[in-house]
């Protein structure tokens, strides 16, 4: 009964933090994220490791390597940067005029500030093994997005506000044959989505409405904010095999999930001069948006040299060309009374990424292992233009270190830090909407990630 009582207060301590997470630093939105023995190899090894509960996650065929019962409870503190420097963004004006009203640059806004928002991401993990079988159940994170810029940056109509937080229930199966196993995987995931720019209604009723000064005016902005959640459902595979005691393979994949995500738009006035004519160009309404979030494939190898030495790597093909755009619907219309618009579509057409990593692990007790890991992750983004500052991903490099301590044969800990180097970002995007104008300019980021994760077995 008390261990029953303990798996249940660690499965819904982590449902309660999941539904805060939301931090996203692989390629694109993804948070890897779910493991922190992993992240100590860069996570070079995951869908081959199996080395605690978070194999539910990477491989669940690696569940017949456990023995008995065990849990895991890991929490990762997610650090990022993203600064963004203008370089010649425009307004709607055909002649390309600088961002700013009549060259009044009190009101063009500045640089955003650092967009990068620091985030918790938590999850955890049981799993038992009954010999040639094995169960297990996991609640992770995994995908997220946070973004968060000054209202009145030169981006403002491109986005002030984005924020993404998902949380994923994985009851798993495996089995194991000599010397392999299969598992498989069903998920039941929520989707928690906010996203919010200004609008520029100066343009909008200039010359009849306002003065031809409010155009790009910030005086004359209104914030529009579109929040909504939804739940869709899949699964993961994965087959693990033994070649000898030192030397195994993986291969695993986890399932695109397709969302009708429905919820509400709402608009805010940035001052008197536009409060009198919110309700018939901007009323309060029920929006409604579709998301897909890509499927992947991974395949993993890991060798134990000596009893000390063990080497790992990894490739992992991630489908996120199934992001080519974000459609949303008004169920009344925005804009001007006489020709409301029923949708906006931001394109995105982001690509197929690639994934390779390689690490070691070295035991300088056999309760002590260090662990180390390079890797080097592909953005979907094809080009600037297509940059947008929801997301201004780049390729990027992790370097990455770790440890973990047996305190006895009963409970362990895990420790993980990691510093992701991000290439530079050039935007020159002009494609989220007509009214937009251009956004010109270049990201600064990088993240760091340092992550404690607590070990049960019995």
């Amino acid at each position: 009964m008390k261990k029953t009582r303990f798996t249940g207060l660690v499965l819904g301590f982590t449902v309660a933090l999941s539904l805060c997470a939301s931090g996203a630093f692989a390629s694109g939105f993804a948070i890897v994220e779910q493991s922190v023995s992993g992240l100590g190899n860069a996570y070079s090894g995951w869908a081959a490791s199996a080395e605690d509960p978070s194999t539910i996650f990477y491989n669940p065929a690696g569940l017949t390597r456990l023995k008995g019962q065990q849990a895991s409870v890991g929490m990762h503190y997610i650090i990022p940067s993203m600064k963004f420097k203008n370089d010649g963004s425009t307004t709607i004006d055909l002649t390309g005029t600088p961002l700013a009203p009549f060259g009044n640059q009190d009101q063009s806004g500045g640089d955003g500030g650092d967009a990068g928002e620091g985030a918790l991401v938590p999850n955890a993990y049981y799993t038992y093994n009954m010999g040639n079988m094995a169960f297990g159940i996991g609640i992770f994170a995994p995908f997220g997005l946070t973004t968060d810029y000054d209202k009145t940056w030169v981006g403002r109509y491109y986005a002030t506000e984005s924020a993404m937080a998902t949380l994923n229930i994985n009851p798993t199966f495996a089995y194991k044959i000599d010397k392999l196993s299969l598992g498989i995987g069903l998920s039941a995931q929520q989707v928690d989505a906010t996203l919010a720019n200004m609008t520029d209604f100066g343009a909008l009723g200039a010359g009849t409405l306002f003065p031809l000064t409010a155009i790009s005016n910030t005086d004359y902005d209104v914030e529009a904010s579109l929040e909504a959640d939804g739940w869709a459902y899949g699964f993961n595979l994965g087959l693990l095999y033994e070649v000898s005691d030192e030397l195994r393979f993986g291969l695993a994949y986890r399932s695109r999930y397709k969302y009708d995500l429905d919820g509400e738009a709402s608009f805010t006035s940035s001052s008197a001069s536009t409060e009198p004519y919110m309700t018939t160009f901007f009323p309060k309404q029920d929006a409604s948006t579709e998301l897909t979030l890509p499927d992947t494939l991974s395949m993993s190898g890991y060798y134990d040299v000596t009893e000390e030495l063990a080497v790992m790597a990894d490739l992992t093909w991630t489908h996120w060309s199934t992001f080519d755009k974000l459609e949303v619907k008004f169920k009344d219309g925005i804009g001007n009374p006489a020709d409301k618009t029923t949708e906006k579509t931001v394109y995105y057409n982001w690509e197929n990424t690639w994934r390779a990593s390689v690490g070691a692990t070295y035991k300088v007790m056999p309760n002590f292992p260090l662990r180390c890991g390079l890797a080097y992750d592909q953005s979907p983004i094809p080009n600037e233009e297509y940059r947008s500052p929801r997301v201004p991903d780049n390729d990027r490099i992790w370097i990455a270190i770790g440890a973990g301590y047996d305190f006895t044969d009963l409970v362990g800990l895990d420790f993980a830090f990691t510093h992701i180097i991000v290439d530079d970002a050039k935007i020159n995007n002009s494609t989220d909407a007509s009214s937009s104008g251009t956004l010109t300019g270049e990201y600064e980021s990088d993240v760091n990630i340092a992550s404690l994760q607590l070990n049960f077995r019995w």
